[in-house]
């Protein structure tokens, strides 16, 4: 004699392998979590960079403010 213990239903909706497509903002942050030296070297660059442009305008301010310019 036959006992079924379970009777569950199957059906083809949980076979269906649909993979969502990953958005931009997730590939961004992998690629930096995956290259941390490279980013953080980038960022530094970019400070130092920018700090030196912020610098040289501020010392033009102050030669334009005392004429001997």
């Amino acid at each position: 004699m036959e006992k079924k213990f379970f009777n569950v239903g199957y059906t083809t909706y949980l076979q269906k392998s649909e993979t969502k497509k990953a958005n931009w903002t997730s590939k961004i942050i992998k690629k930096i979590s995956e290259h941390k030296i490279i980013f953080s070297m980038c960022v530094i660059i970019a400070m130092c960079i920018m700090m030196n442009f912020w610098l040289i305008y501020k010392f033009v301010k102050i030669l334009e403010m005392s004429k001997v310019f």
